[in-house]
C-alpha cells in the first residue's frame, strides 16, 4: 500500500487553487456550552448541510484571542470565522471554542494556563465525539500560536485523531513569552506564588494581567516533546516574517509520523491587516488538503482491516 507521506506529496498546488472557496454548501451554524469542572467553556459549532455525518476539526485560539480570532482587513470575518466557513464549503464540520477567560466562556483571564487550556480542549473533543450529526471517527486540530502549543498537548492524549494542522505554533515557550512580556518579567514571575498576578503590556499595546501559575508552566511546557507521542500525520505552517516564534521547523525532527512543513512569505497574522489573499491563497488550501489527505487515510485504513 503507498505510504502516506506519498499520497500527501502527491497533491500540487494547482488542486490547491482548485479548492472553492466560495460556499458552495450552507452551513448551520450554533452556539454550544461545554460544562469544564463548574465552568463552562462556549463554542461555535459549524456543520454543512447536505453532508451526513461530515468529519470535524476542533480549532483552539491563541494568546488573548477567542473563538473568532482576529478580523480580517476587508471583511467582516475573523481568520477563525472565515476558516470555519471555508471548511464548511468543503464539507468539513468545525468546532471553535473559547478558552476560559476567553470570549464568551466563564472564568477570568488571568487564572488562564496551558494545562488549563488543554483540560478546555479535552472536554471539548470528547462533546465533539458525543454528536450525532457529526462523524466521530474522523476527527482533526488545528492550533494557532499558544493554541498550536496546546494542540500538541491534545495530540499527545489523542493518537487516533486523523490529522493535525499547526499554525505558527508556539515552539520554544520561554523565547517566544519572553518577547511577549520581556524575559526579566518571565523568570521573575515563574519564581513566585501561583496566585501572584503580575500585569505587563503586549508589544501591541494591551495591558495583560496572568498569574505566577502561567509563568512557571512557560518553563515546564515542551510543545515539541509533546508532539512526539502523536503518531498521526503533522502539518506546520508558519511565516518567514513571523518574529513571535521560532525554528518551527524543530517540530519535524520530533515528530516520527507524516509530517510536513510550509512556510510562507508573510507574518505571524497571516497578513490579515492587509486582507484575505494570504489565508485563501495559501493557508487554507494546505490546510483542508492535509484534514482531507488524513480523512482519506483514515478510511482506507478501515477499509483494509479485517473484520
Amino acid at each position: 500500500m503507498q505510504s502516506l507521506r506519498h499520497s500527501f506529496t502527491l497533491t500540487n498546488m494547482a488542486v490547491f487553487m482548485a479548492l472553492s472557496f466560495s460556499s458552495s454548501l450552507y452551513a448551520k451554524e450554533s452556539k454550544v456550552v461545554i460544562p469544564v469542572d463548574d465552568q463552562s467553556v462556549v463554542g461555535t459549532l459549524n456543520v454543512p448541510d447536505n453532508v451526513a455525518q461530515p468529519p470535524v476539526i476542533l480549532m483552539l485560539h491563541g494568546f488573548m484571542g477567542q473563538k473568532d480570532e482576529l478580523q480580517i482587513e476587508g471583511t467582516d470575518e475573523g481568520i477563525y470565522t472565515r476558516t470555519a466557513r471555508t471548511l464548511a464549503s468543503q464539507g468539513i464540520a468545525s468546532l471553535r471554542i473559547d478558552f476560559r477567560g476567553a470570549g464568551e466562556s466563564d472564568g477570568q483571564w488571568a487564572d488562564t494556563t496551558f494545562s488549563r487550556q488543554i483540560e478546555d480542549a479535552q472536554r471539548a473533543l470528547q462533546w465533539l465525539k458525543n454528536q450525532p450529526q457529526i462523524n466521530p471517527n474522523k476527527v482533526g486540530l488545528l492550533g494557532w500560536s499558544q493554541g498550536g502549543l496546546v494542540a500538541s498537548h491534545v495530540a499527545n492524549l489523542n493518537p487516533d485523531l486523523d490529522a493535525v494542522v499547526l499554525w505558527s505554533p508556539v515552539t520554544h515557550p520561554y523565547m517566544t513569552y519572553g518577547k511577549l512580556m520581556g524575559a526579566d518579567l518571565v523568570l521573575k514571575a515563574s519564581a513566585s506564588a501561583a496566585e501572584t498576578p503580575f500585569t505587563t503590556t503586549t508589544p501591541w499595546g494591551y495591558e495583560t494581567t496572568l498569574k505566577g501559575k502561567f509563568f512557571k508552566e512557560v518553563l515546564t511546557m515542551n510543545p515539541i516533546g509533546a508532539i512526539a507521542h502523536y503518531p498521526g500525520p503533522l502539518l506546520v505552517i508558519q511565516g518567514t516574517q513571523d518574529d513571535l516564534v521560532v525554528n518551527t521547523d524543530a517540530w519535524m525532527h520530533y515528530h516520527q509520523g507524516d509530517n510536513k512543513h510550509v512556510e510562507l512569505n508573510t507574518d505571524h497574522v497571516w497578513g490579515a491587516f492587509s486582507g484575505p489573499s494570504m489565508l485563501d491563497e495559501r493557508v487554507l488550501p494546505e490546510t483542508i488538503n492535509w484534514f482531507n489527505a488524513g480523512f482519506k487515510a483514515h478510511t482506507a485504513l478501515a477499509d483494509h482491516t479485517p473484520d
